[in-house]
């Protein structure tokens, strides 16, 4: 029920009385325990856990579902390696088989915590008591039955505000709603609830502590889908839930969840009844929309399994100033354009203030496009790859003012452009109506330049600007033979694993990835992907928005390359064009502006950075045959020019969407 607040409490009561319902209230069990020296610490203000540690206004996290035990315990292992710890955990048995799943928030300062699962209940009681001794409270309880045994999960952390607290389960619903009277009177703020069946009886468990804060709040038990629903209106406006529950008994399915008073304002969504797909889609939608996932249930419906979950705002991309501008340019360019899948990433003034998909990465198989869909990057692989070359040089592994012939074995000696030339397009090298066809797969460069250096040049190097995708398959070689590996080697050696920029990476189809995009031509129909391996560096690169655009941020803030380097990159080495070192460059807006666009099979791209801004707009797509340049100048001069503030985004209540039911078993989010 409602807690320190009688008026709101009374009108819920009323809502729930005429409706036939027998009200909810809350804690069980087996053990009560307050530590003695729990008792005596004084409140702390309003500064303090619970919301300074779990509710701070951005914060690392991530989570999983569905994983084996053992698949969840390496990556436990490797999140805890990291500085993460769980705050919520979730153990079911589906098929026959256990899946576990949890979310992982970022150890802000770095207390101790534990985690224990597949516990009786006699090991549950001796992990409770030695870890209430040893200074930790329990903050996430789950009961679930595997093999036919009744189990339990538990999460601790280390009480180092030394707050009261208290939990308990197998409780019955009578024994839960004194429990709930009491420590509700006592000034307690519940944080977890669950109900779950044992034999013929239905048994609760919660945890609380002491409520520091004061806040309201409200929790609520044994609710149908309606009530839920109306709960939910009743109190989106000024509270946000913090746990949410779901379990069928006598054939109804009922919910429970748990409400707070959010006076900060910042929003928040919570959806439930959803298959695997539909979590997962929402997963991705609310992480690029800026938003983490606090709490989760996994639970059986008539229908199925079916998944729950409350998301927090993280960060500022919710109610960014610029989000309903952009977001009305990017839907329209979408929708003219009949575009399948399109994907848009900003970063402006230190952070990335708007990540989000549109569309379909594959349409017959409804899979949403989303800031982490893998797309071809079309020619802004040269962009890539005269940065690539720039590094190499940065390093001495390569002179760019060195002839290619020096770096590639058997080249034709009329052949006289510099490496350097091959990146800014003064190599005299043609483009493709120059060259005959190539195809098939390469290697390496060296044997995809083979199929091409017997062309003549197109005018003498150094005299001429002339746009060419092979020339870049000559810097691929030049590359190689400099280093004396295989160009994706070295592209993962000095670019992609250094920076973490994960997707971004030479195309291979041959190694599956369910994030990557399905072609369309301008028709919108499917299309079978070519080999990209001839031309790699000029137009063979894959990756996310995300990873290409904070490749655009990297660059920017010299994470990259030095100054002189960078200042090298981005200016045209003579009066011939305004194009540099795989870079177009000039001004915009009366800023200076840097970008690359790309067009190919299945691909539109475009990334434009303007450095004196701090801002980088990126566009990625998998049809070609629309002006990507356009629509990220229109989002940038929303930016830069100016633009309306949109609305805060509103709290999100909502039951199942109509989406196929495909079993999607792990995601993770990480901002």
């Amino acid at each position: 029920m409602l807690n320190r607040k009688p008026t709101f409490e009374w009108r819920l009561m009323i809502i729930l009385f005429m409706a036939g319902f027998l009200a909810t209230i809350f804690l069980p069990g087996i053990q009560p325990g307050i530590p003695a020296s729990a008792q005596a610490a004084a409140p702390l203000g309003p500064d303090t856990i619970p919301s300074a540690f779990f509710d701070p206004e951005s914060v690392g996290w991530a989570s999983v579902r569905n994983m084996t035990s053992a698949q969840f315990s390496a990556y436990f292992a490797e999140k805890n390696r990291q500085g993460y710890l769980v705050t919520d955990i979730e153990v079911d048995e589906i098929d026959g088989v256990e899946r576990v799943g949890a979310v992982f928030q970022k150890n802000l300062d770095g207390r101790g915590w534990a985690e224990y699962r597949d516990l009786t209940d006699a090991e549950f009681s001796t992990q409770w008591t030695d870890l209430r001794d040893a200074g930790y409270r329990l903050i996430d309880q789950e009961s679930y039955q595997l093999g036919g045994q009744q189990l339990y999960a538990g999460v601790w952390i280390q009480n180092l505000e030394n707050l009261p607290w208290v939990s308990y389960r197998n409780a019955t619903s009578a024994e839960f709603a004194d429990l709930f009277d009491r420590y509700t009177a006592a000034g307690y703020l519940m944080i977890d609830v669950e109900a779950y069946p044992i034999g013929d009886t239905l048994y609760y468990s919660a945890a609380w502590v002491d409520n520091t804060e004061n806040l309201d709040w409200v929790e609520l038990r044994n609710l149908t889908s309606q009530e839920f629903s109306d709960a939910f209106a009743l109190y989106q406006d000024t509270y946000r839930m913090i746990d949410v529950e779901s379990y069928p008994w006598n054939g109804v399915q009922y919910y429970a969840g748990i409400w707070v008073k959010n006076p900060s304002g910042r929003a928040w969504a919570e959806w439930r009844d959803m298959t695997a797909k539909e979590f997962g889609d929402r997963w991705l939608i609310l992480r690029d929309a800026g938003y983490r996932l606090i709490n989760y249930e996994v639970y059986p419906t008539a229908s199925g399994w079916r998944y729950a979950g409350i998301w927090r705002q993280n960060g500022i991309r919710p109610d960014w100033a610029f989000k309903g501008e952009v977001d009305a340019i990017a839907e329209n360019y979408a929708q003219e354009n009949a575009i399948p899948g399109m994907s848009v990433a900003v970063y402006h003034n230190g952070q990335f203030v708007y990540l989000r998909g549109f569309g379909y990465a594959d349409v017959d198989d409804q899979v949403i496009a989303h800031s982490r869909t893998i797309y071809r990057t079309a020619s802004v692989a040269k962009s890539v790859a005269g940065t690539l070359g720039m590094l190499l040089s940065e390093d001495n592994l390569i002179d760019l003012g060195e002839d290619t012939a020096t770096y590639v074995p058997g080249l034709p000696a009329f052949h006289t452009h510099s490496v350097g030339q091959t990146i800014t397009n003064r190599s005299g090298l043609g483009h493709y109506a120059e060259y005959p066809g190539i195809s098939g797969h390469y290697d390496t460069a060296q044997d995809a330049v083979e199929q091409l250096w017997d062309v003549p040049l197109a005018f003498p190097p150094g005299t001429q600007y002339y746009y060419s995708t092979h020339a870049y398959t000559f810097l691929g070689a030049s590359i190689e033979g400099a280093l004396g590996d295989s160009l994706t080697n070295i592209f993962n050696t000095y670019l992609r694993e250094p920076f973490n920029l994960n997707s971004l990476q030479p195309e291979d189809r041959s190694v599956p990835n369910k994030f990557r995009a399905t072609l369309y031509n301008t028709e919108n129909e499917e299309v079978e992907a070519d080999d990209l391996s001839w031309k790699t560096l000029g137009g063979g690169l894959e990756t996310s928005a995300y990873d290409l655009a904070r490749f655009g941020v990297d660059l920017m803030h010299n994470t990259i390359l030095d100054q002189p380097a960078m200042d090298m990159l981005w200016t045209p080495p003579d009066g011939l064009s305004n194009y540099a070192y795989g870079w177009d460059t000039g001004t915009d807006l009366g800023t200076r502006v840097i970008g690359k666009s790309g067009a190919q099979n299945g691909a539109g791209s475009y990334l434009r950075i303007y450095p004196d801004e701090d801002l980088v707009v990126l566009v990625l797509s998998n049809m070609r045959g629309h002006d990507t340049r356009s629509l990220c100048k229109d989002i940038a001069a929303a930016i830069l020019g100016g633009g309306a503030l949109s609305q805060q985004a509103p709290a999100i209540e909502a039951v199942r969407l109509p989406l196929a039911d495909v079993e999607e078993p792990e995601e993770e989010g990480q901002d």
